[in-house]
């Protein structure tokens, strides 16, 4: 298959393997079935009853439930680069009989056939009587060469965007682990400290030095994030955020900010009142730690209706939020047009924005490139969030509705333990 920026000429056509493009689409299709089964029985055998329960049990789940949608999405795209290929071949396949037939007619009418598609008459056009017959002829048969060409162009360039699209969208996990590491086991670490304030309504649980922390990370999470179990997730992950964190040589402390009142349900989630709450209590945190700590980078993730809050509390005409960095997990929408509308208080004076899609979540349903129920979504290529083409955007959304078509659920609840979703 010819690349998308490389001219099709007549020799390219003329001499195309449609065979092995057949035979490579067999292949992509199997593969992809064999995937998306190994991934359904992944699902299937990945059960722990009722003997292990609690945080690690979670943690496992998500971890299982994220390879398997990982693997189902590999098998998914290979089946349908496997089908793009199969259409490619099926129209190249005529295409390439018909710049055949054209250029043997030419060469056995004693005509010379260009790379670009014109057939010349030659010597034959100066032949008195059948100059212009000739003329004729040569022609009619460089406008059928020609079209042949433009033919297998279009298929070319579509069927090379396409499958250059899905292998975009197929992308290892992000990860830090190893980065700037030591071969073998690191050596112990010290637990890092614990500091936990009472708010009036809910804790702020701090893990780690932060006075002498490189990089202090605030998440702040969303619906039902003030019940126990969530206060008991999120210190669990702020835990295992920092230690791992340390065991890599890093300088980071961790908070679990609950310091307002969190919807408790998905139709609470609809007001913009817990968020203007928040929006006021999260600046002032993020201003002590500033405080607290200077030279540190802030980050802060906004999870699900988190992300409403950081929206909220960097609202364009506000007071800014103290942060270098801010990263949105399986966002609503956070009420701005655009990442440049976000008031970030950086301390070089260029905050940043990012988005994180866990594939399969379901609260991609609640807003669209334009319009939603927090505003657009923070996902989408003219947000400005470093969030790739357009065309990775759509195939992203065409994914999401085949895991959640495969019975994908609890996506949404898989940011914190997601291998796909490394804060940093």
């Amino acid at each position: 298959m010819t690349t998308a920026t490389r001219t099709v000429t007549v020799d390219a056509v003329e001499h195309a393997n449609v065979e092995a493009l057949r035979t490579a689409a067999e292949l992509f299709k199997n593969n992809g079935d064999k995937a998306s089964r190994h991934a359904a029985n992944a699902r299937e055998q990945a059960t722990w009853g009722a003997d292990w329960s609690g945080q690690a049990a979670d943690a496992a789940n998500h971890a299982t439930d994220s390879a398997a949608n990982q693997l189902d999405i590999a098998g998914f795209s290979s089946r349908t680069v496997g089908q793009v290929t199969d259409t490619h071949a099926a129209v190249l396949d005529p295409t390439r009989s018909v710049v055949r037939m054209v250029v043997g007619l030419a060469h056995s009418a004693l005509m010379s056939v260009h790379q670009d598609g014109e057939v010349s008459a030659l010597h034959l056009a100066f032949i008195p009587g059948i100059g212009g017959t000739a003329q004729g002829i040569a022609q009619a048969l460089t406008g059928i060469l020609r079209g042949a060409l433009k033919l297998a162009s279009v298929v070319d360039r579509a069927s090379g965007g396409t499958i250059s699209t899905i292998s975009s969208a197929v992308v290892p996990p992000r990860s830090d682990i190893g980065e700037g590491g030591i071969e073998g086991a690191p050596p112990p670490m010290p637990l890092p400290p614990v500091e936990r304030v009472d708010t009036p309504h809910g804790p702020v649980v701090t893990v780690g030095d932060v006075e002498h922390a490189d990089e202090v990370i605030t998440l702040v999470s969303g619906v039902g994030s003030s019940s126990a179990d969530a206060l008991t997730r999120t210190e669990a992950w702020a835990r295992s955020t920092a230690a791992d964190a340390a065991a890599h040589g890093k300088n980071v402390a961790v908070v679990a900010w609950h310091g307002y009142s969190a919807p408790g349900d998905l139709a609470s989630a609809l007001s913009m009142g817990p968020a203007k709450e928040g929006a006021t209590a999260l600046r002032e945190h993020q201003q002590q730690l500033r405080e607290r700590t200077p030279n540190a980078k802030l980050q802060v993730v906004g999870y699900s209706y988190g992300s409403v809050v950081v929206g909220e509390a960097a609202a364009k005409g506000g007071d800014g939020l103290p942060a270098d960095e801010v990263r949105f997990w399986g966002s609503p929408g956070v009420h701005a047009e655009h990442a440049n509308d976000l008031q970030l208080q950086a301390k070089d004076g260029h905050g940043e924005v990012y988005n994180e899609h866990v594939p399969g979540d379901m609260i991609r349903l609640t807003t669209t490139p334009n319009v939603g129920v927090h505003g657009k979504d923070p996902a989408a290529p003219d947000f400005g969030s470093e969030s790739g083409s357009w065309s990775s955007y759509r195939w992203g959304r065409i994914l999401d509705l085949y895991l959640m078509q495969r019975g994908e659920t609890d996506a949404h609840s898989s940011y914190m333990w997601s291998p796909e979703v490394n804060a940093r």
